[in-house]
């Protein structure tokens, strides 16, 4: 036991020691250097917290993805790419949703949609009787009204597994 309270000591009496040589170099006091190491650390925390959301909301975008993608499969639609094989806008979508449904916990399936269909207009996406990721056509891109029960279910899913993921 004495040990371990030695070597606490020591280890704080060095971290004083460097302090000191710090707050020396930069012409501040002790209490100066703490301040602003316990400040830059309060800075990497927050850096790190945010690291660690969007991280979160990334890796429930790959899951919500594979859901819809099993999903779709089961109703005969296999035009789903894996997610390794999405191109980044399409990922930043997912990722979008993701985020829509976690500031937004009572968002409709239908506005859910809506969000959905404007990303993709805004990036040049038009309607196609098939989904073409080459064209950007898209047969999804109607009235919500226009979508089959099928179709309106994926949206959901998606916020189904988002809520039950957060």
């Amino acid at each position: 036991m004495k040990n371990r309270i030695k070597i606490s000591i020591t280890i704080d009496d060095t971290i004083i020691r460097a302090i000191d040589k710090i707050a020396e170099s930069n012409e501040s006091t002790r209490s100066e250097t703490i301040n602003q190491k316990l400040h830059k650390d309060a800075e990497i925390k927050a850096l790190v917290q945010q690291d660690k959301k969007t991280f979160a909301v990334y890796e429930i975008g790959q899951i919500c993805h594979a859901v819809l993608n099993a999903y779709c499969i089961s109703i005969g639609d296999d035009s789903y790419k894996k997610w390794v094989d999405l191109d980044s806008q399409t990922k930043e979508i997912v990722i979008n949703g993701v985020q829509n449904v976690i500031d937004n916990p009572d968002i409709t399936p239908q506005q859910h949609f809506e969000n959905w269909k404007q990303q993709r207009i805004v990036e040049g996406w038009k309607y196609g009787k098939r989904k073409d990721y080459v064209n950007k056509l898209h047969p999804n891109l109607v009235l919500w009204d226009e979508l089959n029960e099928a179709q309106r279910m994926k949206d959901s899913i998606f916020i189904n597994t988002v809520k039950s993921l957060i």
